[in-house]
């Protein structure tokens, strides 16, 4: 099967744009790191972040994201400066496609999970508070087996040969995406497209029916429910922001690489998306811990407390008050 025609998800092939999209890449991993680190430390630091069940998917998501830039992030660069795959054999070819796939497959479910479960939570409050932590359950379980299973399965197990090529990232196209149109295609769908359409929908519809919300409240209680409904929002719609604005491109150019005929606009789309969106996805990974860090009060009184305590004010009211001398103070 022709590449331009299959696209299939997260399968990069030659980048004629290394030099950019590596540039790019190196300048945002210190402060990610940084804020990776400070976030992590806060959520296991502070009690009522830890224990709150709407951080769940959230710490679940940071987690992911982390683990994928320990085991992909150094190899993806080493290739982006050098061209060439750092471990030449067919089995860190097959293995390095494998947990790429399943971790950027698993961290698109966890937001489209997540993002039901804010709807959940927001508007069928009893419910979430009865099986929150049953719903949360099995939802990892879904969104780690299901990728796992596949991914395993075709990879290791599906009986054809596979054509490496260690200049390519992660050494090409993998035989079954190229042997089976069904596989490709199904693939593409159900690990990009559907998650991308969760997130997308369902956080459209949450802030739809937020506002609706609003215009029906008069009273002073039913408004101050409407602010903290505001603020549960933000904390996973500037994740899902971030998300989107990355996976949602990826996708249309998906449809534009595979449902056109062959013509220029379709080369375009397959380049752009191969080049580029392949690689991007750390956009959302080293925002990940920003957007988690804009929406939690309490760890903004950690870094107004750290800034405090490392930069005090220089002009400070001095302890020892200096009384002016004059002739009815000496008379004392």
């Amino acid at each position: 099967m022709n590449n331009t025609t299959s696209a299939p998800l997260l399968r990069p092939g030659s980048n004629s744009s290394r030099p950019i999209v590596f540039t790019i890449l190196v300048s945002l991993f210190p402060p990610s790191i940084l804020c990776f680190g400070f976030v992590f430390y806060n959520f296991m630091s502070l009690r009522q972040l830890r224990i709150n069940p709407i951080n769940r998917f959230l710490m679940t998501l940071l987690i992911f994201n982390f683990l994928q830039i320990i085991v992909d992030f150094p190899f993806r660069l080493y290739y982006l400066s050098k061209q060439n795959t750092l471990i030449q054999n067919t089995f860190f070819c097959l293995l390095w496609n494998w947990y790429d796939s399943i971790l950027t497959t698993i961290n698109l479910f966890i937001m489209a999970i997540g993002s039901i479960e804010r709807y959940i939570f927001i508007f069928q409050l009893t419910f979430f508070r009865r099986h929150s932590f049953s719903f949360f359950i099995l939802s990892m379980f879904i969104c780690i087996l299901i990728p796992t299973a596949w991914y395993t399965g075709l990879i290791f197990a599906y009986p054809c040969t596979n054509s490496l090529s260690y200049t390519r990232l992660q050494c090409g196209e993998l035989c079954y995406l190229t042997k089976s149109l069904f596989f490709s295609t199904f693939e593409s769908y159900v690990f990009l497209v559907l998650p991308v359409t969760i997130i997308f929908f369902t956080n459209s519809l949450l802030i739809l029916r937020v506002i609706l919300q609003k215009t029906r409240m008069e009273r002073l209680d039913t408004m101050r429910l409407w602010y903290k409904n505001i603020r549960m929002i933000s904390q996973l719609l500037f994740v899902s922001v971030l998300y989107t604005s990355i996976f949602l491109p990826s996708t249309i150019l998906l449809f534009m690489a595979t449902m056109t005929p062959s013509n220029p606009a379709q080369i375009w789309a397959n380049n752009i998306r191969v080049n580029y969106f392949f690689h991007l996805k750390y956009l959302a990974i080293f925002g990940c811990p920003f957007v988690i860090l804009a929406s939690q009060p309490k760890m903004h009184e950690q870094i107004k407390r750290f800034i405090r305590y490392c930069c005090p004010l220089r002009h400070q009211h001095n302890t020892n008050q200096i009384i002016p001398l004059t002739v009815r103070n000496t008379n004392r």
